[in-house]
Parts: structure tokens; C-alpha cells; sequence
């Protein structure tokens, strides 16, 4: 009986070419099966994609009944695409804390003190205060 040599996580689906397609318990023609598809066309979620001893491909795949088995490759179309696995952790840190801005109204008392189109006026919150909209 064939083994495994090499097994690529995939995400994906794939769909049956012929009738009564068999998923097997093992990537093996040899290998007991677990139940069979019987109509071209079947829809199932391909898992993985392997290579065995012998040099076959085959499709790891989860059926909706909750079966997971395996599909000869010349008995499924795929649209898969590989999983990639993560390797270093990823640390996510917050950003440094920055004050709400607020908006407020401005009386000016001469025209060079008034914004330029698009111009934001930054205040802090003592400034705030100060003014009395803290």
C-alpha cells in the first residue's frame, strides 16, 4: 500500500468529474473507502493536496457530512490555493495614546489670525481649559 510523502495544506473546493467517485481512507487505490460520490459535478472542500509513494496525486477532502477521506486527482477538478503556515509570532502593539481632538469655534481679532483654507488649529487640553472648553 502507497504511504503519504508529501502533504500540502490548501484551501479550496473541488468538484467531481465522473460518477461514483470513491473517498478513501488512505491516498491509495488499495485503501478501504469511506463512502462514495455518485453524481459528476459533487461539490466537496479540498483540504490538502498530496503526493504518494507511488507519485499520485491526491486531494484530502472534507465532505458536509463530516467525512474526511481522499480523492484520486484525476477524479476531482480543484480551484485550491496553498495555506500558508505561520511561522513567527506576530505582536501587535497599541498605538501610542493621542488626545481626542475637539472642534471648536474661533473668534479671531485681526485677519492674520485667521486659518488658511484647510488649516486645523491643535490645542492641548490646558489650553483648553484656559479657554474654558476643557
Amino acid at each position: 500500500m502507497e504511504s503519504i510523502i508529501k502533504s500540502t495544506p490548501v484551501t479550496g473546493k473541488g468538484w467531481t468529474v465522473i460518477q461514483k467517485v470513491n473517498v478513501r481512507s488512505m491516498a491509495s487505490v488499495y485503501s478501504g473507502w469511506i463512502t462514495q460520490i455518485r453524481y459528476p459535478g459533487s461539490e466537496v472542500e479540498v483540504t490538502a493536496e498530496v503526493i504518494n509513494s507511488s507519485g499520485e496525486t491526491w486531494y484530502e477532502v472534507r465532505l458536509y457530512q463530516g467525512y474526511v477521506g481522499y480523492i484520486r486527482g484525476n477524479l476531482l477538478r480543484v480551484n485550491i490555493v496553498p495555506v500558508e503556515t505561520v511561522v513567527d509570532q506576530v505582536i501587535i502593539q497599541a498605538p501610542p495614546k493621542t488626545e481626542t481632538p475637539k472642534i471648536i469655534y474661533v473668534v479671531v481679532e485681526s485677519e492674520a489670525d485667521v486659518p488658511k483654507d484647510g488649516e486645523v488649529i491643535y490645542i492641548t487640553q490646558e489650553q483648553a481649559e484656559q479657554l474654558g472648553i476643557g
